[in-house]
């Protein structure tokens, strides 16, 4: 009789392969908790200026700021929000096999400069 070898065990350390890499990359959360967790770190009415700088120096990130706000792109219609803006690329993943989902976070401000809303909007781009 002829022994399989190995094919279980493949299959388990396969199967713990995967669901490690899903729970392991938060970035890859619906985007609405994105957001939640971004505004649990900073809540709304937290200056530009403290995000700017909690970007930068805590999330190691290169945040752009811009003197309009962004445009929120779902649900529609679209809508611009605040007056000023800060966007940070949070990060990216890759989809099996040819695809890569970029996620991006937008910081909306009102005219003291103070955090009104945040998006975060996730692209997937095909290889």
């Amino acid at each position: 009789m002829k022994r399989r070898s190995g094919s279980l065990p493949s299959y388990i350390i396969l199967f713990v392969f995967i669901a490690a890499s899903l729970v392991a990359n938060p970035m890859k959360n619906a985007s609405a908790d994105i957001e939640r967790a971004l505004l649990r770190e900073k809540p709304l009415g937290t200056t530009k200026a403290q995000i700017e700088r909690w970007l930068m120096q805590e999330k190691r990130l290169n945040p752009s700021s811009s003197q309009v706000g962004f445009l929120r792109q779902d649900p529609p219609p679209s809508r611009v929000v605040g007056v000023s803006s800060i966007k940070a690329k949070l990060g990216e993943y890759r989809r099996f096999p040819f695809q890569r989902v970029s996620i991006v976070a937008y910081w909306g401000f009102d005219e003291k400069d103070e955090l009104i809303e945040v998006w975060v909007w996730k692209t997937i781009d095909a290889l």
